[in-house]
């Protein structure tokens, strides 16, 4: 799914996770909006983004750990 040029950098990996959790912040509104009627950033939106940019960060360092390890 991902390739190996995705992570090469950790510029790269941090604009590839802000852009992530954006797409999920972005969700995270409009569920927000269905069921609370109010288009508002809460708490649970704050902590959905920084849950998708943390994970994001732990599956690029994990991919680049595992390439290293490949290519030594």
């Amino acid at each position: 799914m991902f390739d190996e040029w995705a992570f090469q950098s950790w510029s790269l990996v941090l604009v590839g996770a802000a852009l992530f959790a954006v797409l999920f912040g972005v969700l995270a509104l409009l569920v927000e909006v269905h069921f609370a009627g109010m288009f508002r950033i809460t708490h649970s939106v704050g902590a959905f983004m920084l849950a998708a940019f943390a994970g994001y960060v732990a599956v690029a360092s994990y991919i680049r750990r595992s390439v290293s390890k490949r290519i030594s």
